[in-house]
């Protein structure tokens, strides 16, 4: 029986990737994907696996993210008067 810590952080933070689809997102993707490759070179097991998967998916959701929120402030001039309002009205 292999200690499975590193596989279970992957998937934990994995999950959190795809909660915080930003660039934290990303970054707790990159972080939770280097979980996993360890996982996966001391012992391959589902949480490597299940690790690496869940980090991907969360470091292209955040990248789309961040993509779509970039071409939204540069294509619409008004978006950061209209942020900052909302921002005041609060």
């Amino acid at each position: 029986m292999s200690d499975n810590s590193f596989g279970v952080g992957g998937v934990i933070l994995g999950i959190l990737s795809i909660v915080f689809s930003s660039i934290t997102g990303v970054i707790l993707g990159v972080i939770g994907l280097i979980f996993s490759v360890k996982q996966n070179k001391i012992a391959r097991n589902k949480w490597a696996k299940a690790g690496m998967i869940l980090n991907i998916i969360g470091i292209i959701i955040g990248i789309i993210f961040f993509v779509y929120a970039l071409n939204s402030i540069i294509n619409n001039p008004d978006f950061l008067s209209q942020l900052q309002q909302i921002t005041n009205a609060r």
